[in-house]
C-alpha cells in the first residue's frame, strides 16, 4: 500500500512540475495568443499595453485572444491582478523571445504561427485590424453575421 500511494504522489508532482513549464501549443486552433515578454514589470511600454488591453476586453473576447504575461521564470495567463503568476523555467520566455528588447509582444494565430511581432506597446486597433484580415476570423464574422439574421 505504501508503494502504490508514494507512486501515485510521484505522479501527482511530475505532473504539476509539467503544467508549470506549459506548453502554449495546446490553445492551437481554440484560441488567438497574445504573449507579452518582459524583464521589468514597470517598463512603460507594459503599463501602456496593460492599460490598451484593459479598455479593449470585449474586443479580445470577440476575437478569441488569451492574453499571456510571461518573464524569466514566470508567466500568468490573463490580464487581472488576482490571475495568479505560475513559477516555473525560463523555457517559454527563451521560445517566444526573439529581440535583446526590454518588451515584446507576439500575436500568435489559430494555427500556431506569429502574425504579429513588436517590440513596444501595440493599439487593439492594430491588433484588432490584423486579426480581422484573417481568413479564419473572416469566417467567424461571417458565421455570427449570418446567426444574427437567422434569428
Amino acid at each position: 500500500m505504501y508503494f502504490k500511494e508514494t507512486f501515485l504522489l510521484m505522479i501527482f508532482f511530475l505532473s504539476s512540475m509539467n503544467l508549470q513549464s506549459q506548453d502554449l501549443d495546446q490553445h492551437r486552433w481554440e484560441n488567438r495568443l497574445i504573449i507579452m515578454l518582459f524583464d521589468d514589470f514597470d517598463y512603460p511600454d507594459l503599463k501602456e499595453q496593460l492599460n490598451e488591453f484593459g479598455n479593449h476586453k470585449p474586443g479580445l473576447q470577440e476575437r478569441k485572444v488569451l492574453v499571456y504575461q510571461i518573464t524569466p521564470g514566470k508567466f500568468k495567463q490573463g490580464l487581472d491582478d488576482q490571475d495568479k503568476w505560475v513559477m516555473g523555467d525560463d523555457k517559454l520566455f527563451s521560445k517566444y523571445k526573439s529581440h535583446n528588447s526590454a518588451f515584446e509582444l507576439l500575436l500568435i494565430g489559430l494555427d500556431g504561427g506569429v502574425k504579429l511581432r513588436e517590440r513596444g506597446a501595440v493599439s487593439c486597433k492594430e491588433i484588432f485590424r490584423t486579426i480581422d484580415s484573417m481568413p479564419m476570423r473572416m469566417r467567424e464574422m461571417e458565421r455570427q453575421r449570418l446567426n444574427r439574421n437567422q434569428q
